[in-house]
């Protein structure tokens, strides 16, 4: 079964991870073809439980509110492993942005704000940071 997991907007919620991210049924996985142009998926490629899948998600877990200004989703699917040519059971982290091309690629784990520097230098991403309607949220 494919799973998304998506960011929660919660004020304590169920405490570390359990509060931020929730797994949900994905039937669109294969392509991300229905996320173009609205996410940036975050693909993490883990064993659940490895010590670098639980260190990645410890250091996003922080960062929700900055993940979700940048129209972030973190998706964990080991079904995409091909696709993206990543060997079973290995450890990696993709950003794939909103045209679909992948942005970044890592073998370990990558501290969040890296992740967001390479968005906020993006073209698209400049756009959106200046759009009334953004700043006012």
């Amino acid at each position: 079964m494919r799973y998304i997991s998506r960011l929660l907007l919660s004020s304590g919620g169920l405490g570390g991870l359990a509060g931020i991210f929730m797994a949900a049924p994905l039937a669109f996985a294969a392509d991300l073809s229905e996320l173009r142009w609205s996410k940036r998926p975050l693909l993490i490629f883990a064993d659940a439980g490895s010590q670098a899948f639980d260190m990645q998600m410890s250091q996003l877990a922080d960062e929700t509110d900055d993940m979700l200004e940048r129209d972030m989703v973190i998706i964990h699917d080991d079904n995409l492993r091909r696709k993206y040519n990543i060997p079973s059971g290995a450890f990696a982290i993709l950003l794939i942005g909103k045209d679909g091309g992948v942005k970044l690629r890592g073998t370990r784990p990558v501290q969040p704000s890296s992740i967001f520097a390479l968005i906020d230098s993006m073209p698209m991403r400049m756009r959106e940071m200046h759009e009334p309607a953004r700043s006012a949220k």
